[in-house]
């Protein structure tokens, strides 16, 4: 996860009245857009374990592992179990996360880590998302001596349905397509 929703309601306190479920569906959401838009999963390679997964548990083959609870981990190359998970529970034998496990003899688990600018970025999308989506398509609004226009949101300057300007942090982290 990019940021726990605690964490965000500390730190943004325009985020205080939210719903925390909605700010964590859309946390997650904004996760899958950055990855997919920088084609960068954002593995820390070095923290990485060939597991079995029994019970829920995910086991080390080898008896050691350097996960912490809050680590985000993507679990791979397990055709059941596939996905970014967080670490709620970090024993010296096993692992739990917070989604459903199936049995599996073959899992890859490494650690994911977002550099602070991709989770500031993050946050100023949801902020977009949450506060100024809904002048999307205004282009001119006047009452009074009051006038207000709002830039125009189509196909050549959005990505994802988030203005293009709003993902120019992830320039530097974008990866090749191959």
């Amino acid at each position: 996860m990019l940021i726990t929703v605690k964490e965000l309601k500390e730190l943004y306190p325009e985020f205080q009245d939210t719903n925390e479920k909605l700010l964590e569906r859309k946390l997650s959401a904004l996760e899958q857009t950055i990855r997919k838009y920088t084609n960068n999963n954002f593995q820390r390679r070095a923290i990485r374990s060939d597991c079995f997964v029994q019970d829920e548990k995910i086991i080390p083959l080898k008896g050691f592992h350097r996960f912490k609870v809050g680590d985000t981990v993507e679990i791979n190359v397990d055709c059941l179990n596939e996905g970014l998970c967080v670490v709620e529970t970090a024993t010296d034998t096993y692992i739990t996360v917070d989604k459903e496990l199936y049995d599996s003899t073959t899992t890859l688990v490494t650690k994911v880590e977002y550099p602070l600018d991709i989770i500031e970025g993050a946050i100023n999308m949801l902020k977009w998302d949450t506060f100024d989506r809904d002048k999307v398509g205004v282009a001119s609004e006047t009452i009074s001596r009051h006038s207000v226009s709002y830039q125009q949101y189509d196909g050549s300057n959005t990505i994802d349905g988030y203005p293009a300007m709003l993902l120019g942090f992830c320039t530097p982290y974008m990866r090749a397509r191959t």
